[in-house]
């Protein structure tokens, strides 16, 4: 498959990123250095993209709650099942384990639960969101695999506060042993700032599925 340059930027910054920072992970599993988030508004057929990933990336389902998301659940893991793509779900445990899913998401008001996660599942990938160093020292206490941290920038939906910056980014992976995927706003065009900053992969919604879409 022929990626668009602004798919080829993306995947090689992610590629350049987890060489630099490679952290394995508490439970020593690799992580996935480009991650595509769905939201219900703004990737409306999430699959399309996710098809289209290359190996190695990964992918994550966030349906806050819609009618929908077993559909959508069992659509992503159909598009990622032997393709080399990693398929979490966040914030729903249950619909992971009924079609089968790499793993869990979970926001940072549920990252209390990643310990009973782990010792349920110990097979299954858990991530962390976090956006400050209280946040990454809890995902780091109880067993996450890797936080995703957020904002870098300002993001295209839900603002989770103010923007961290390139700066901001390496001051809290400073701060863990946790590898570190950074989130929000980033483009093809900014995301090269986060060379040096410590972050081990990138994360979008609106910028992978334009980069990897086929609208």
């Amino acid at each position: 498959m022929t990626l668009s340059a602004e798919a080829r930027t993306l995947w090689a910054t992610a590629l350049d990123l987890g060489r630099e920072n490679a952290r394995v992970s508490p439970a020593g599993r690799s992580i996935p250095p480009l991650w595509f988030l769905t939201d219900p508004e703004r990737t409306p057929e999430p699959w399309g993209a996710a098809a289209r990933l290359p190996a190695g990336a990964g992918v994550i389902l966030r349906h806050f709650g819609r009618p929908e998301a077993l559909d959508w659940a069992g659509r992503l893991r159909t598009a990622t099942a032997g393709a080399g793509v990693i398929f979490l779900i966040a914030a729903d445990p249950d619909l992971a384990e009924a079609v089968g899913a790499d793993g869990v998401h979970l926001p940072e008001r549920m990252i209390d639960r990643a310990a009973r996660l782990r010792a349920r599942r110990p097979d299954r990938l858990i991530s962390a969101a976090c956006h400050d160093a209280r946040a990454l020292a809890d995902a780091a206490a109880s067993g996450a695999d890797f936080a995703m941290l957020s904002p870098v920038f300002v993001p295209g939906g839900r603002s989770s506060g103010a923007p961290l910056g390139p700066d901001g980014v390496a001051k809290l992976a400073a701060t863990t042993r946790l590898p570190v995927v950074a989130l929000g706003g980033l483009t093809a065009g900014n995301v090269g700032t986060l060379r040096g900053t410590g972050a081990s992969g990138i994360a979008g919604v609106d910028a992978i599925r334009r980069a990897f879409g086929s609208d």
